[in-house]
């Protein structure tokens, strides 16, 4: 079976895992992104690029709002890595088989922005990845994997 999808986000993070989804078959169709170097990787491989500032309100997205379920419903999976903005539960819900986010903390614990920073500076012995389903409210869905990381004492928030 031939699984799609379309991903949100920025840094070295989404194309590693852009190329891990790749690897494993999936068919990336679109790519939303404000990275140079995200865009220039998915631009060398066809995929369409648009603007991440498209979710930034609804009024910026490059389809009307009757063609936005057309348009996610073509997709098996929203993939959000390393993302900041907010995505309408419209969006969310018009994706076929469901949303993912990649969030840099144990849930639900630290949920929100700067999860490491919040960790480090509690003194924690421990943080964690998490890969979860998006629903309306940020940080809520069921979490579908999730790892464990050790914090040295070297750990800063500097680094």
């Amino acid at each position: 079976m031939e699984f799609t999808c379309c991903i949100i986000g920025r840094t070295q993070l989404a194309v590693d895992c852009s190329k891990i989804l790749l690897h494993n078959g999936i068919i990336i169709r679109h790519v939303f992104t404000d990275d140079k170097s995200f865009q220039e990787w998915a631009e060398s491989l066809k995929i369409e690029v648009h603007s991440i500032a498209h979710f930034e309100s609804k009024s910026k997205l490059p389809l009307d709002l009757s063609s936005i379920s057309n348009f996610f419903g073509n997709f098996d999976f929203l993939f959000s890595i390393v993302n900041d903005v907010i995505i309408s539960e419209y969006v969310l819900k018009s994706v076929k088989r469901c949303p993912i986010n990649y969030h840099n903390g144990p849930l639900p614990k630290y949920a929100g922005m700067n999860a490491a920073h919040w960790a480090l500076l509690n003194g924690e012995k421990t943080h964690g990845v998490v890969w979860h389903i998006m629903e309306k409210t940020i940080d809520t869905g069921a979490i579908l994997t999730k790892k464990d990381i050790l914090i040295d004492d070297s750990d800063d928030i500097t680094k």
